[in-house]
């Protein structure tokens, strides 16, 4: 207990100080949570560096997080955008996906040329199932 309560309350009494300061900045908090849980992590200051506690605060930050934006939203806003939400959301999705398909289909392309390109400089065919083997013909 005593190990996971010690990074909960690093985390919480950066996030606090650093919530104040992007206050008076005029700038919304979760902005200041995000920053904190970079500056504390293994990657920054390293004050929690150990893996299994980054994880827990991970979880407890997705909590957080989750709590804070039921907070800013409210049915009745999201029910007034609920048209721009839809479609730039689907958009988007959309978008994503064509571009992850158009960049796995690029790679597959230039994965199969270089492989082309790489057997016939040494000489090899390309058989099904069989291993790299150097092409032996026989000359009747």
């Amino acid at each position: 207990m005593h190990a996971t309560l010690q990074p909960v309350l690093v985390l919480l009494a950066t996030a606090v100080l650093i919530v104040v300061v992007f206050r008076r900045l005029k700038q919304p908090p979760l902005l200041g949570y995000l920053i904190a849980g970079v500056a504390i992590g293994p990657h920054a200051l390293g004050w929690v560096g150990k893996t299994q506690q980054v994880n827990e605060l991970a979880e407890i930050g997705v909590v957080f997080l989750m709590f804070s934006i039921g907070l800013e939203f409210s049915l009745a806003k999201l029910k007034t955008m609920r048209r721009t939400a839809l479609s730039l959301g689907s958009m988007q999705v959309a978008l994503t996906l064509l571009v992850v398909m158009g960049v796995a289909v690029a790679r597959r392309i230039m994965a199969r040329w270089i492989d082309i390109r790489h057997r016939a400089r040494l000489g090899l065919q390309r058989r099904r199932g069989a291993a790299h083997r150097p092409c032996t013909r026989r000359l009747r």
